[in-house]
């Protein structure tokens, strides 16, 4: 039984050059450096919104559902602009706060971690600026280092750190003023 010839009369290095062509498309592409990683995961939680469950909305009781109807104006506005708005609710804020620290808790990798725990304290930093409200337990001084550290991160947008910038200048005010109330 004479068998034909499956390779079409190619020498094996043409054949070989053949079928490597193509054969780099099933790979995946080099892995960005965790920095750009981080950027890129705060790029997409600024731009997301507050999760809504249209079912768990209607079984609320009365009150809460008020609660919701204050919210809805901002359920599809992303975190970035709600974060950076001065006449944002305070509780839009600590929603976003309650949030992004589940973020925090669930991430499955240190860009993840750092990228909501910028988020996180985004939410603090704009209730400070623009409501006069600490929305955490952090000491002034804490939140201070804390913003000053984020504000020193390559992978953090301008407006972001702006918005921490200006939050260490507030908790320094309160830190100093806390400092002058306490009598020895």
């Amino acid at each position: 039984m004479d068998k034909e010839s499956t390779t079409f009369g190619l020498s094996p290095e043409k054949l070989a050059r053949l079928l490597n062509i193509g054969s780099d498309i099933g790979e995946t592409p080099n892995e960005p450096d965790p920095e750009e990683k981080k950027a890129q995961l705060l790029h997409d939680w600024l731009a997301a919104t507050l999760p809504l469950d249209a079912v768990l909305i209607e079984s609320l009781p009365v009150i809460l559902q008020r609660l919701h109807r204050q919210l809805w104006p901002y359920l599809g506005e992303p975190f970035g602009n709600l974060l950076k708005n001065p006449k944002i609710d305070i509780l839009v804020i600590r929603k976003i706060k309650d949030y992004s620290k589940k973020l925090v808790t669930s991430a499955k990798s240190k860009a993840e971690h750092d990228a909501a725990t910028a988020i996180y304290f985004a939410a603090i930093a704009s209730a400070l600026l623009y409501n006069d409200v600490k929305i955490t337990k952090f000491s002034y001084k804490s939140l201070d280092e804390s913003f000053s550290r984020l504000v020193d991160q390559k992978w953090i947008t301008a407006e972001m750190a702006e918005l921490f910038s200006r939050a260490c200048i507030v908790c320094r005010q309160k830190d100093k003023g806390k400092q002058k109330g306490v009598v020895q």
